[in-house]
């Protein structure tokens, strides 16, 4: 009997249950619900500017072109004022050079007529000393006495004559004969204090007449001269020798060397130029690259 009410009890549930969940079915769908056709993407249509404003694109390009025109042939004209420029720079420098070796020349006339000086003084020493002689003569009695002409000045102001002939000639752009000349000097053993002017002549002759090498030669024998009062216008003649020759460390180091020997000197200006352009010109010292090591 207990279990008949149980079943009773467990079916009444069931039917409860079963009545309160209803079961739902999902309508019916088309099959064009499913599958619906492709519709195409209408194109957009290019946006257009009105009339106006493509006008005033128009006249902004046009306005643009001619001011790209204004500056072109601005252009145009500071190139060709930047070439007039360049030309007259290049005028500039040539008129400076020449000033320059103008200077020079005055200055090494200048040198040679205080040489001149010096010299003339040293004659007028020598007359007054044999007419204090003649003098002495005539007091002692001795007229019959011929004075002796003093033949060493004569023959010296014939060869000074000779050398301010070659300087001369030098001047005048004739080198070869000025070139004879003063090597004519040399072999008739002029004093010692004309023979390295010699010397620096013939190297200018030879400068003048492009012989580079041989002027080197001389200008570097008239450094050897210890009492040489052209060693100053030898290392400048060195250093342009060089360069002619396109070598320019020996340039800068002629150049240096008379800064260095003679800071005051008269081609300081130029000789600082010079090596200013030659260390531009030069590559920089490579370091060693074995270093030595400090302890």
């Amino acid at each position: 009997m207990k279990t008949v009410i149980q079943f009773a009890m467990v079916s009444i549930t069931t039917t409860l249950i079963l009545s309160s969940c209803t079961l739902t079915r999902e309508p019916f769908r088309n099959h064009d619900e499913y599958f619906r056709p492709v519709t195409t993407i209408s194109q957009r249509s290019d946006a257009t500017l009105p009339s106006n404003d493509i006008e005033q694109l128009k006249s902004q390009l046009q306005l643009a072109n001619q001011r790209m025109a204004i500056l072109l042939d601005s252009l145009k004209s500071m190139q060709h004022y930047t070439g007039l420029l360049l030309a007259s720079t290049r005028d500039l420098v040539d008129k400076v050079d020449q000033l320059e070796s103008r200077e020079f020349m005055a200055i090494n006339k200048q040198k040679e007529l205080e040489q001149n000086v010096v010299t003339l003084q040293a004659e007028n020493k020598d007359f007054f000393q044999q007419l204090k002689e003649l003098r002495m003569r005539l007091f002692a009695g001795n007229v019959n006495t011929v004075p002796q002409v003093f033949s060493p000045a004569s023959i010296t102001s014939s060869l000074r004559d000779e050398y301010s002939e070659g300087v001369s000639l030098f001047r005048q752009r004739k080198y070869e004969e000025a070139l004879t000349t003063f090597s004519s000097l040399l072999d008739k053993g002029i004093e010692e204090n004309l023979a390295d002017n010699c010397e620096y002549w013939i190297g200018e002759c030879h400068f003048g007449q492009q012989n580079y090498d041989q002027a080197i030669n001389s200008f570097q024998k008239v450094l050897t001269i210890k009492s040489s009062n052209k060693k100053i216008d030898a290392y400048f003649m060195l250093g342009k020798s060089y360069e002619q020759i396109n070598d320019l460390v020996k340039a800068r180091w002629a150049y240096e060397e008379l800064s260095l020997l003679y800071p005051n000197n008269v081609h300081a200006r130029f000789v600082e130029s010079r090596l200013n352009v030659i260390k531009r010109t030069l590559p920089l010292p490579q370091e060693s690259k074995h270093k030595k090591t400090t302890t």
